[in-house]
């Protein structure tokens, strides 16, 4: 064992020396092959190549500062000449600095200068490009309008030759672009940048999938249907776990299309998908709850009584807040459709176990006063039969959300249910019976001119 450990260093030793003692030239010719982080770690190795490393590091401090502080054109091509002259692990740093400066030339330049600095990109180690090829995205909008689609593709094309682990990091800042690109450029970035995502690890897309459903909105309203269908298309491909993190976002842009029709046939296809993924998921439920309303009134009653079939495969104990979030819409509902809804979540209600019926009971009071008016005053006595089965803890609440809606009920129903009130009060302790009482005090300049008197000294 010592033999062999004392050979290992004996080698060491020597590859050591051969390196140190080989010739300048051809050196310096195998360094040209290397990155940065290689030259870096070469650098260490022993004192003349730590030297030789440390000259070349200054050197290219020194064109950093240089293109930072550059004015003109014809400065720039002169440093970007003297950075070609780097070995190629060293040209990072400086190209950065002179990407930065690029939407700073003066305009009828900066197109020449944004594809000499990306040609020298394209000269690096791939694992060196990112943030040069960062830089040089940030640069785009800086040029003439009609020039930037294709310097967006050509950063693209490079992004896609980076290590796969690494183009994450480019990916980003093409994507906020897409919005500030000229209008009619913006669906042919988004579809770049989105065959490029798709190409990422997939671990890795998810994050950029979300971001790139944001921006379909900024597309032109002709191409917002094939641009949602095709990141539908690529959710599939994304790992299982992101699928509702993925459905949610494009969900999220529904209302935000241009068109109702887009919108309908977006609405249906992504609840089509989350029934084929088998996603069982209550956020998911609520955010298409919320989109029901931006859809074509025709629809918006089907629309309903979807996400209502969905919301009743979850378990009992999930369906609460989607319920609830269904419960906001239905005043919004086109009138034919508002009682049916209505209907259909009271029925829910009772499947639900009693302690999770507070929170919808008292988002149902609101609506009542939006159905028809021949049906507000059964809907109403309904709903609070409902709350009558609650534990008594929990009654408050929604009998105080009933109260305030007295005043909007035809005006012959209003003393009776004014009456109910008051019996339901006797079963609540102190604090939530005097709570409930101040609301209905305030309802009673609602009532019959002719008893208003007599309700006063009831409450």
């Amino acid at each position: 064992m010592e033999r062999l450990k004392l050979h290992h260093s004996e080698s060491a030793q020597e590859t050591t020396m051969s390196q140190s003692q080989m010739p300048s030239e051809i050196l310096r010719h195998i360094k040209g092959y290397l990155s940065s982080e290689d030259l870096r770690v070469m650098g260490r190795v022993n004192q003349a190549l730590s030297g030789h490393h440390g000259s070349e590091v200054a050197q290219a401090k020194k064109l950093t500062k240089r293109a930072a502080k550059l004015e003109g054109y014809n400065a720039a091509l002169e440093v970007l000449k003297d950075i070609n002259n780097l070995l190629s692990g060293y040209r990072r740093e400086p190209l950065v600095a002179l990407a930065e400066k690029v939407r700073e030339l003066p305009k009828e330049n900066r197109e020449s200068a944004f594809d000499s600095t990306l040609t020298a990109v394209y000269r690096l180690d791939a694992s060196d490009r990112v943030q040069p090829l960062t830089t040089l995205a940030h640069a785009i909008l800086g040029l003439p309008e009609g020039t930037q689609r294709v310097a967006f593709d050509r950063v693209v094309i490079a992004v896609n030759q980076v290590r796969l682990d690494d183009r994450s990091r480019n990916l980003g800042p093409l994507i906020d672009l897409i919005v500030w690109m000229p209008g009619d450029a913006r669906a042919a970035a988004f579809n770049a940048v989105l065959a490029a995502v798709n190409q990422l690890n997939v671990v890795d897309r998810c994050e950029h999938f979300t971001a790139l459903a944001e921006k379909i909105y900024h597309l032109p309203e002709e191409t917002q249907q094939n641009a949602f269908d095709r990141m539908l298309a690529a959710v599939e491909q994304l790992e299982a776990v992101d699928w509702s993190v993925a459905l949610g976002a494009l969900v999220d842009q529904i209302a935000l299309l241009h068109e109702s029709e887009t919108r309908m046939a977006a609405f249906g296809r992504v609840l089509t998908a989350m029934d084929q993924f088998k996603l069982a998921n209550p956020n998911l439920l609520i955010a298409f709850a919320e989109q029901i309303t931006s859809l074509p009134g025709k629809t918006q009653g089907a629309a309903f009584a979807r996400v209502l079939m969905a919301v009743d495969r979850l378990d009992l104990t999930d369906r609460s807040e989607p319920l609830a979030a269904l419960v906001h819409s239905i005043q919004w509902l086109p009138e034919t459709a508002r009682q049916v809804a209505f209907d259909s979540v009271l029925t829910e209600v009772y499947q639900l176990n009693v302690t999770d019926r507070g929170q919808i009971l008292i988002a149902l009071a609101v609506p009542i006063t939006f159905l028809p008016e021949r049906t507000m005053h059964t809907a109403f006595h309904r709903v609070l039969a409902a709350v009558e089965h609650l534990i008594k803890v929990d009654r408050s609440e929604p009998l105080a959300e009933l109260a305030d809606q007295i005043d909007w009920l035809p005006a012959k129903t209003r003393p009776a249910s004014f009456d109910s009130l008051l019996t339901a009060a006797d079963q609540l302790d102190v604090t939530g019976r005097s709570r409930l009482l101040s609301v209905l005090a305030e309802q009673v300049d609602g009532l019959p001119e002719e008893t208003r008197a007599l309700y006063r000294q009831r409450l």
